[in-house]
């Protein structure tokens, strides 16, 4: 409210759009997806407004590159939404502009890396989660290798590469593979996000995953109902994360020929 009313300012200065990104995100966790739309769209709207204002080639690349953020953020969105078309040509849009977004003067260089590594490896876990593995593949090990050119291999951040490399291992049936990759994940994520519990909850989430069908159901259960304390710690009890992870764990104890307690799904 306060950037709204900031009459005056030159637009290029303006912090309206970087307050709607944050107010997204935060919608997003909270599962108000309409508003969290609502804010992005006005973000990339006043970006792309805001570029043709530009004085300088470093303010015109950092706000295409706030686009680009956008639109990877537009792109978990849709697909949260299960609308995989809007999410697929959003993730894509948002690497086609970093790649078009050329710094002459060598200029964020430092931290491009990381970006375009979670751009890859957020497109990468899309076409992972729809089992198209050809795809995935590249993407993800492309993913990986941007973020260990930067980061340390026991960097919280790398660990996000380790879950989806672990996850791609499973598909492929490399389990002893995937294994080592998720204890990998599993170790960083231990130590390091116990203020973040979602992540947690995902690399446990792909352990059970692992642990069914390695024949270790009581542990993939076990997993299963940590996932599902952590989500539902973090995002309460109607979200789209926390009902992948009841969707995984009805799933299991159908398999099991048990009758899941409507109690507590």
């Amino acid at each position: 409210g306060q950037s709204d009313c900031m009459a005056g300012m030159p637009a290029t200065s303006s912090v309206t759009p970087f307050v709607l990104s944050h107010l997204a995100t935060v919608e997003q966790c909270l599962g108000n997806f309409e508003q969290a739309h609502s804010f992005l769209t006005r973000s990339i709207n006043l970006k792309s407004n805001c570029i043709k204002d530009c004085e300088t080639s470093s303010e015109k690349l950092a706000l295409e590159r706030a686009i680009a953020a956008d639109r990877h953020a537009l792109g978990c969105f849709f697909e949260k939404r299960l609308v995989m078309p809007e999410a697929e040509k959003n993730y894509l849009a948002a690497i086609e502009i970093l790649d078009r977004s050329v710094d002459v003067k060598g200029e964020l260089i430092e931290w491009e890396n990381e970006m375009r590594g979670s751009f890859v490896n957020g497109l990468g876990e899309f076409y992972l989660r729809q089992g198209k593995v050809d795809l995935a593949e590249p993407l993800l090990r492309q993913a990986c290798d941007l973020r260990s050119s930067r980061f340390p291999a026991n960097h919280p951040i790398m660990s996000a590469s380790y879950d989806a490399l672990g996850r791609l291992e499973i598909a492929k049936g490399n389990l002893a593979e995937a294994s080592s990759l998720l204890k990998r994940a599993h170790k960083i994520r231990l130590r390091y996000c116990k203020a973040n519990l979602s992540d947690l909850a995902d690399t446990y989430k792909s352990m059970a995953m692992l642990k069914q069908l390695q024949g270790e159901v009581a542990e993939a259960e076990q997993l299963l109902r940590q996932a599902l304390t952590a989500k539902e710690k973090v995002f309460g009890a109607c979200h789209p994360d926390v009902a992948e992870v009841l969707e995984a764990l009805s799933q299991l104890l159908a398999h099991l020929g048990l009758r899941a307690d409507e109690g507590a799904l």
